[in-house]
């Protein structure tokens, strides 16, 4: 009797799977740490340094979702575009009255709400704002990446009990012209933490609008990361990733070779 009571036991562990855990009230800080270099032809060349810290509120718990809320609370950036360099910290009031610090001011205080499924861990955008449109783009970081769908996914990462048993796997995603191949290897592993690394291969054939001109932007881009997952709540405590990238960009009839490199940081920690 004790021993089909320990089969029975095994099976129903084995069959509960693995989703995000969250609890109305939570708080969630966040703070990212991107190097960007980038090489447009012609002597061309762009580089920053973007700091961001952000809070996440968990507002409420539904049967399939999570309803949380993001707000950027800091942003400091310092940035060199064909030789000429902007510098903005949103903790230096004196920074506020600048020319940077009237475009990237919009950043601060912005809401944005979302919806986290439980079961893959995936965000849908419920509220996003945009920041004013009459900026030029190459100056203006996207919403998505400083406090976006973009960047809120980061938090979450959902590991299956299959995924635990093969240690490895791949998943195919694709969005916006853009199709990525990320690869999964589980390094180390416990009954709470599991630390993972990964390799990512995208191709990028988009065409967008800057200033009313049409882009055209064929990009393919490798990048190498690792994050560390709580296997608890599947909140990623740290991920950290470098991405390099080269291609072409079209505009006005001419065609320039780029290429770039990036090394991101961002920890995740819960009040």
């Amino acid at each position: 009797m004790k021993y089909i009571s320990l089969i029975l036991i095994s099976l129903l562990s084995f069959g509960i799977q693995a989703q995000v855990k969250l609890k109305p009230g939570m708080k969630i800080i966040t703070h990212s740490s991107v190097q960007s270099e980038s090489e447009y032809g012609a002597g061309m060349s762009m580089s920053s340094d973007v700091e961001t810290e952000s809070e996440i509120m968990v507002n409420e718990e539904k049967k399939n979702i999570f309803e949380i809320t993001s707000k950027l609370t800091g942003f400091k950036i310092k940035m060199n575009m064909l030789g000429q360099e902007t510098f903005y910290d949103s903790k230096n009031e004196k920074d506020k009255d600048s020319e940077a610090g009237q475009l990237f001011s919009q950043l601060i205080g912005m809401e944005n709400k979302f919806m986290v499924n439980k079961t893959d861990g995936k965000v849908f955008p419920l509220l996003q704002r945009e920041p004013v449109k009459d900026v030029s783009p190459s100056m203006m970081p996207s919403t998505d990446d400083v406090n976006g769908t973009k960047k809120i996914a980061e938090c979450f990462f959902v590991i299956t009990n299959d995924q635990k048993k093969l240690g490895n796997w791949s998943v195919t995603d694709s969005a916006s012209g853009t199709v990525t191949i990320a690869t999964y290897t589980i390094k180390r592993i416990s009954a709470d933490e599991a630390t993972v690394s990964y390799i990512s291969n995208s191709t990028n054939n988009n065409t967008m609008d800057q200033m009313g001109m049409a882009v055209k932007m064929n990009i393919v881009a490798t990048g190498k990361g690792e994050l560390i997952c709580d296997l608890n709540s599947m909140l990623v405590k740290r991920n950290s990733v470098t991405t390099e990238s080269t291609g072409s960009m079209e505009a006005g009839g001419q065609t320039t070779n780029i290429s770039g490199k990036t090394i991101s940081v961002t920890t995740f920690n819960v009040l």
